[in-house]
């Protein structure tokens, strides 16, 4: 009777592999495609990454995050902020698995597993099974996603979030039941705790579902769904207008950020102008795309042009789907100086009308759309040859550690942080350390790490000659990031070889210590 349960058992899965094997393959491909940033950090780990990844491990071990908070809703970051979604997924990943920078960096594929097979429902609902493979295609092959799969950042998350919302609106256009109702809610709820922008796009998708739903008795769960999750975070955007005080208790921490991100709020034209970034690499944020490419191809914008034509063309067109844009676009309006990855979510809306283009192609003329595909696949091939041979990213990880392993951690060591942004969270996430050990300044800027202590680069821009100390031993980076000139530079090493110090590089960093060899 086992024996017979199990084959049967076996039977299912055989038969459900064969009837959806099309997006098993499509999604080997995807997670294929991304193993690189799973397994190794290819181009280093930003600091942006590095500060989630630190909090990831403190909270984990020690319920605070870097700066002593107990559970925040909203994390600092330096001089701005980072979302809450990314970090707390990663406490619980690190619970099951452990921790690590690669295992973190699951979070990020799991999201683009959720774009990628969610986001391709919603597009073969607004236009067709093709349009569906077409678009899981393109998601691969991007360079923008493929480039900001290298990279963890706090507003990775809200793509996933908010194609969830626009499935769970559908289903409950669909159905009527009261789980899809909650369900909108709770993903309305965390599109705030994925990025803070999403907290602009939530009343638009309750107005948005309000205007396309005729079911309001249940509109009003999700209402209250969404509202009960938005709490705490409207607590914390109220003490940033000092209208209620913060809270700090050892549950939860709802607190002003070192530097609030009041000041990015706006409203400014400019971010129109900006929106051509989205399409050719923004060089003040080519880690979104390639340059030589642009974040989709250049080659995508002709049938981005096509699919648009065809959607607002065509008889059974549905404006629902331009809704769903308009909540997504609209809050971009009111941030001042956008960025390409601001505009994450409309990259969802750039493929799904790009592929609808393709589609129209095979449509009429089977053969130009193979061609096609074929000329996509070429074009890979030649970024891929750009992005596994571009330089390393200066941002310090691994290396960094090794040079602090040549000195001796029992004494005092004269850390040089230019060209390293936020060290404290590099050398936290190595040595596993309690962040307690950290000792902050009045504007929360890290100046020591235990025994660890930090140069500040400013100083190199006030004086025309590098300020040695050499009481202590000294480790530094050259780079084109790190603020020394030639003279300054040759001053460093003239000054601690004058004062019975052995010189030593490791990955890039000079190590200055009088520690036998």
């Amino acid at each position: 009777m086992v024996q017979k349960s199990t084959k049967l058992k076996m039977q299912e899965i055989l038969s459900y592999i064969k009837d959806n094997r099309i997006i098993i393959i499509f999604v080997l491909c995807l997670v294929l495609s991304r193993i690189h940033c799973i397994l190794f950090s290819l181009h280093g780990v930003n600091f942006d990454e590095a500060a989630i990844d630190y909090n990831i491990f403190c909270i984990s071990n020690y319920g605070i995050d870097r700066y002593g908070n107990h559970f925040p809703v909203y994390f600092a970051n330096a001089s701005s902020g980072q979302s809450a979604l990314y970090v707390y997924l990663g406490v619980i990943l690190t619970k099951i698995v452990g921790f690590s920078v690669e295992k973190c960096r699951l979070i990020k594929l799991a999201g683009e597993i959720v774009t990628f097979i969610y986001g391709g429902k919603v597009v073969q609902r607004f236009f067709s099974k093709r349009t569906e493979l077409v678009y899981w295609f393109l998601y691969i092959i991007c360079p923008y996603f493929f480039m900001m799969a290298d990279i963890s950042y706090d507003c990775d998350l809200i793509i996933p979030v908010f194609v969830l919302c626009i499935y769970c609106s559908e289903k409950c256009l669909e159905t009527g039941k009261t789980g899809w109702y909650i369900g909108l809610g709770v993903c309305i709820g965390l599109l705030g705790y994925s990025y803070i922008i999403g907290v602009l796009m939530a009343p638009l998708l309750l107005l948005y579902q309000f205007i396309a739903d005729r079911r309001k008795r249940n509109l009003f769960k999700t209402a209250v769904v969404s509202a009960i999750m938005y709490l705490p975070l409207g607590w914390y955007i109220l003490t940033l207008f000092q209208i209620v005080p913060e809270i700090r208790t050892e549950f939860i921490t709802i607190a002003r950020v070192s530097s609030s991100r009041m000041r990015d709020l706006g409203f400014s034209l400019d971010n129109l102008y900006r929106l051509k970034y989205m399409l050719v690499t923004d060089p003040d944020c080519n880690f979104t795309g390639s340059m030589a490419f642009g974040t989709v191809y250049q080659l995508s914008v002709l049938f981005m042009v096509i699919g648009l034509a065809v959607f607002f063309f065509k008889k059974d067109k549905n404006y629902r789907f331009i809704g769903l844009f308009v909540s997504a676009f609209f809050p971009l309006l009111f941030i001042k100086d956008a960025t390409t990855y601001n505009f994450t979510v409309l990259y969802f809306f750039i493929l799904a009308f790009t592929a609808a283009g393709i589609e129209v192609l095979f449509y009429n003329y089977k053969t130009l759309g193979w061609l096609t595909v074929a000329g996509y696949i070429v074009m890979f091939g030649f970024f891929c040859r750009e992005y596994f041979l571009a330089e390393e990213y200066v941002y310090s990880d691994d290396a960094l550690i090794a040079a602090i392993d040549e000195v001796s951690v029992d004494e005092k060591v004269m850390l040089d942080t230019t060209g390293v942004i936020q060290p404290e969270c590099y050398i936290g996430i190595a040595l596993k350390t309690n962040p307690k050990v950290i000792s902050y300044d009045y504007v929360g800027k890290a100046y020591s790490f235990g025994n660890i202590i930090f140069n500040d680069s400013e100083n190199y821009l006030k004086y025309d000659k590098a300020l040695i100390r050499t009481e202590f031993p000294y480790i530094y980076q050259i780079s084109a990031y790190s603020g020394f000139t030639d003279e300054q530079a040759g001053e460093i090493v003239s000054g601690y070889m004058e004062n019975g110090y052995k010189r030593k590089k490791i990955d890039g960093y000079y190590i200055f210590s009088r520690k036998p060899d």
